[in-house]
C-alpha cells in the first residue's frame, strides 16, 4: 500500500492501521490530511525517522506509533499538538535521552501517556520532573525501559490519575509519593528490578478505589498486612515470585469483588482459609507451602473458571466438591502428595486442561470419557499401572497428554495415530514394548514426543514428513538398524535423542540437512566409521 495515498481523503479524520504488519516503509512516505484526528500506526513494519511535519497536524488527537521500526530522536515539535489526549510513543528504535523528551510538558491536555519499551533512551528517573505540568493525565505507564535513580517525588502531585503502570523499572525502592495518588484504580509495580528485599507497603490502603494491584516479581518480604477491607474495590490482585511468608490473611474475606488473586512462588505456609468470594474466578496458589488437604469450601466458588495449587504440599483427595465447580476450565494440582479422588475428575465434564502429574495417585485409569472438551492432560510421575488407558483415544481434542514416569506396560495402540491435534505427547519412563505405530511420528500437528527409557523395538522410519516436528526423544530404548538417510525426513527437529539403543552402521552424511538440531545425542549405540565431517555443517549443534 502507498503511504502517500491518504492525502487524497481531505475529510478523513481516523487512520486507524494498528497490527498491519505488511505495511511497511518509510515514515516519511506517509502523507496525511490536515483533518486527521487519530492517527495509530502502531504494530506496523513502518520505519524511518519521525518527520516534524507532523506536527502541522493541529487538530491531532490521538498518535500511537507503539511497536514499529521508527527510529532516530523524537522531533520537539511535537509539541505543537496541543489537541493531543492521548500519546504512546513505546518503539525500541527510538533513540536520545530522557531529557530530550522534555516537550511533553507542552501537552498539557493529555489524558493517556505511554513511555514504555524505549529501550535505545538513556537517562535518569529524576529528569522525568518535566511531567509535573500534565494535571489532567489520568493514565500514565512509564515502564520496561533502562533509565536509573528513583522517579521524582513530584510526580505525586499528578492527582488526576487512576491508572499508573510502572513496571519493569530499574528503581530502588517504592515510590512513596504514589499514596498520594488516592485516585488511582490500577497501580502495576511489577518487576521493579532493584527493588530487594523490600516490605509490603504498609500504606497501600489509602488507595481505596485501587482495583488492580500487581506487585510481581520485587522480591518483598514479610507476611501480608491485615488492611484488606480498605481494598474492597480490588479484582485484581497479584503478589506472585516474591519471598512473602505467613498465611492468607482473614481480611481477605472483605474483598467481595476480587476476580483474580495470584500468590505464585513464595513461602505462605498454613491451610487455606474460607476468605474467598463467590466473585473470585482465578486462584493461584501454586509454589507455596500449604498443606493439609484441599479444602471442600472451594467447591462453593462458583465463579472460579482456573484453579492452580500445583508445588504445596496437600494430602488426601481432590474434594468430592469439586463436582460442584461447573465453570473451572483450568485444574492444576501438580506436585502435591495427593492420593485419589480421580472419579471426581471424570464428573467434571466442562474441564478443558487438568494437570495433577508428581503425586501419589494410582488405581484405575479413571474413565475421562465424560471430559468431551480435554485438551491438556498432565498425569507424570503418578504410580499408574496397566496398558495404555484405551479411553484416552476417545478424546478427540487432546492437544497434550503427559504420562511419562509411570507403570504403564504393552504396546502403544496404532490408535494413537487418529489423535490428529496432538502437539505434545511424553510417555516416557514407563514399560511400553514393541514396535512405535507407523502413523504415530507423522501426526500433522506433533512438535514434542517424548518416549525415551522405554522398551520399544524396531527401525527408524526411511522417510518421515512432520514439517512441526521438533523435539524427539527415542533414547534408552531397544531399537536398531541403521540410521535412516535423514535427507528424507521433513522436520524441524532441535533436539534429537537416539542415544542408548542398538543402532548399527555409520552416522550419515545426510545428518547435514537437520540444519536446525541443537540437540543431537547418539550415546552408547554400536555406531562404526569415522566421524562425519557433516556434524560440521550444523550451525545450531550446541550438544553432542
Amino acid at each position: 500500500m502507498p503511504l502517500n495515498i491518504f492525502s487524497r481523503m481531505p475529510q478523513l479524520r481516523r487512520l486507524v492501521l494498528t497490527d498491519t504488519y505488511l505495511l511497511s516503509g518509510s515514515i516519511s512516505h506517509l502523507s496525511l490530511p490536515s483533518s486527521l484526528r487519530m492517527l495509530d500506526i502502531s504494530s506496523t513494519s513502518i520505519s524511518g525517522s519521525l518527520p516534524s511535519t507532523l506536527s502541522s497536524l493541529s487538530l491531532l488527537s490521538y498518535l500511537d506509533i507503539s511497536s514499529t521500526s521508527i527510529s532516530g530522536s523524537l522531533p520537539s515539535t511535537l509539541s505543537c499538538l496541543s489537541l493531543l489526549t492521548y500519546l504512546n510513543i513505546g518503539s525500541e528504535n527510538i533513540t536520545g535521552r530522557v531529557e530530550d523528551l522534555s516537550w511533553l510538558s507542552s501537552l498539557t491536555n493529555l489524558h493517556t501517556l505511554v513511555l514504555s519499551g524505549l529501550e535505545s533512551v538513556t537517562g535518569d528517573l529524576p529528569s522525568l520532573t518535566f511531567l509535573t505540568p500534565l494535571h489532567v493525565v489520568q493514565s500514565l505507564t512509564i515502564s520496561t525501559v533502562d533509565w536509573t535513580g528513583e522517579l521524582p517525588a513530584q510526580l505525586g502531585t499528578l492527582t488526576s490519575l487512576s491508572f499508573l503502570d510502572l513496571s519493569y523499572l530499574l528503581s530502588t525502592q517504592f515510590p512513596r509519593w504514589v499514596m498520594d495518588l488516592t485516585g488511582l484504580r490500577h497501580l502495576d509495580v511489577s518487576h521493579v528490578a532493584d527493588y530487594r528485599s523490600g516490605v509490603v507497603p504498609q500504606d497501600l490502603s489509602r488507595l481505596a478505589q485501587l482495583q488492580h494491584f500487581d506487585a510481581m516479581g520485587n522480591g518483598l518480604v514479610g507476611a501480608l498486612p491485615d488492611y484488606w477491607s480498605s481494598l474492597n474495590h480490588l479484582t485484581f490482585l497479584s503478589f506472585s515470585r516474591n519471598k512473602i511468608e505467613g498465611s492468607i490473611p482473614s481480611t481477605f474475606s472483605a474483598l467481595t469483588t476480587l476476580c483474580t488473586l495470584a500468590l505464585v512462588q513464595n513461602s505462605m505456609d498454613g491451610t487455606i482459609p474460607p476468605v474467598f468470594s463467590t466473585a473470585l474466578s482465578s486462584l493461584d496458589l501454586r509454589g507455596n507451602h500449604f498443606s493439609g488437604s484441599i479444602p471442600a469450601f472451594l467447591g462453593d466458588l462458583a465463579g472460579l473458571t482456573v484453579l492452580e495449587l500445583a508445588a504445596n504440599n496437600f494430602t488426601g483427595a481432590i474434594p468430592k466438591s469439586f463436582t460442584k465447580l461447573s465453570g473451572v476450565l483450568y485444574l492444576a494440582l501438580t506436585d502435591n502428595q495427593l492420593t485419589s479422588g480421580l472419579d471426581v475428575i471424570s464428573k467434571m465434564s466442562w474441564l478443558g486442561y487438568v494437570e495433577l502429574s508428581n503425586n501419589k495417585i494410582s488405581g484405575a485409569f479413571p474413565d475421562l470419557s465424560t471430559l468431551p472438551s480435554l485438551s491438556g492432560l498432565g498425569f507424570r510421575g503418578n504410580n499408574f499401572q496397566g496398558t495404555f488407558p484405551s479411553v484416552l483415544l476417545k478424546l478427540t481434542n487432546l492437544v497434550s497428554l503427559d504420562l511419562g514416569q509411570n507403570g504403564f506396560y504393552g504396546s502403544i495402540p496404532k490408535d494413537v495415530s487418529k489423535m490428529s491435534y496432538l502437539d505434545f505427547l511424553s510417555l516416557d519412563n514407563n514399560n511400553f514394548h514393541e514396535e512405535i505405530p507407523s502413523g504415530l511420528l507423522t501426526l500433522p500437528a506433533l512438535a514434542w514426543l517424548d518416549m525415551q527409557h522405554n522398551r520399544l523395538t524396531g527401525q527408524l522410519p526411511s522417510t518421515l514428513s512432520n514439517v512441526l516436528l521438533g523435539v524427539l526423544y527415542l533414547g534408552e530404548n531397544d531399537l536398531k538398524g541403521p540410521l535412516p538417510d535423514f535427507s528424507k525426513w521433513n522436520t524441524s527437529l532441535t533436539t534429537l535423542d537416539l542415544g542408548d539403543n542398538s543402532f548399527t552402521g555409520s552416522i550419515p552424511e545426510s545428518i547435514r540437512t537437520l540444519t536446525s538440531l541443537d540437540v543431537l545425542l547418539l550415546r552408547n549405540n554400536q555406531l562404526s566409521g569415522t566421524f562425519p565431517s557433516a556434524l560440521l555443517s550444523l550451525p545450531n549443534l550446541g550438544v553432542l
